[in-house]
């Protein structure tokens, strides 16, 4: 399957779910053109928030129970769970008109909700899977930026970002153990409808705090990344202890060790939020920090996880 994920969980991310898209003749010898053809874009109006409203509308006849029964079971639901004040006191006598009038004046986050509500009561192994994975298809033709994805078993609603990047991270993820798990609930708040960039950078950090600090620091009490990657800097600069990485430096063979003890360095001391105190110092963690953070925490996962930095003596 191909696409996107995104959401809190083991499993939040999106393993692409339809094939890849078709891009008119007229672009394909064209790099550029092709790319700004494929652009995602991104909010929920005209075409692509009728597509949802439209699938939506089937929730009824797909699980198999009569619609109005079905569709106010799963708004009563959602409004139990997620939008207490949200006006749908009358759900269970709407007509079919009336659901469409009501989804189509949705404002878009309220029907981004919903949608991923509605999503997440279809279970991966369900015999309906196909009608997740259709409207994926129609949102990824419409070109939306939002597609499906799978969190613990069960499908959500993803952003999508460029599939070379996700295959890339979701390979650390699933090879990586523990860390896996900590880079894949990274990514899933870090890509959220509600995006948590404090807790996407704090789960990045830990996601490599698991495979380094076991190497670097096997008997310490409370080992932290930034300890750990001192251990690492101090021996490798120690004539009776060296550390090679995978990649040679025909110039200076010491020098990718120091360039991956640099990315550590860096992943650690941008988490800007973890303590308190100092408010110069201090400061609430940006997305776009937590993604870049997320997306340098996965590289090092990989890396360390496939054994390529090396302690030789």
């Amino acid at each position: 399957m191909p696409g996107y994920h995104r959401r809190v969980g083991r499993a939040c991310l999106y393993e692409p779910m339809s094939d890849a898209q078709w891009v008119p003749f007229s672009k394909r010898g064209d790099a550029s053109a092709t790319a700004e053809f494929l652009e995602f874009i991104p909010g929920l109006d005209g075409r692509r928030k009728t597509l949802v409203v439209n699938w939506l509308m089937q929730r009824g006849d797909v699980v198999g129970y009569p619609y109005n029964q079905t569709t106010c079971g799963l708004m009563e639901r959602f409004i139990d769970a997620a939008a207490p004040n949200l006006n749908a006191t009358q759900a269970i006598r709407k007509t079919t008109d009336e659901w469409r009038s009501f989804f189509t004046g949705m404002g878009e986050q309220s029907l981004l909700d919903f949608f991923d509500y509605a999503l997440h009561e279809i279970t991966l192994g369900s015999a309906f899977r196909g009608h997740a994975e259709e409207i994926d298809k129609s949102l990824q033709n419409a070109h939306s930026i939002y597609g499906v994805g799978e969190q613990g078993g069960r499908y959500c609603v993803i952003e999508r970002v460029d599939p070379t990047v996700q295959a890339a991270v979701k390979e650390a993820v699933d090879e990586s153990g523990t860390a896996g798990q900590y880079l894949g609930k990274a990514w899933g708040q870090a890509y959220a409808v509600h995006p948590d960039p404090t807790g996407a950078y704090g789960n990045a950090v830990r996601a490599v705090e698991t495979l380094l600090c076991p190497m670097l620091e096997p008997d310490a009490s409370k080992p932290t990344l930034g300890t750990s990657n001192r251990v690492l800097r101090d021996q490798h600069g120690s004539p009776k202890s060296r550390w090679t990485f995978k990649i040679d430096s025909k110039i200076d063979p010491e020098q990718p060790v120091r360039d991956v003890v640099s990315m550590i360095t860096m992943l650690w001391n941008g988490q800007m939020d973890r303590h308190g105190g100092d408010e110069t110092k201090t400061r609430p963690v940006t997305l776009e920090e937590a993604r870049a953070a997320v997306l340098l925490a996965a590289t090092l996962v990989g890396w360390l996880s496939a054994g390529y930095l090396v302690k030789t003596k």
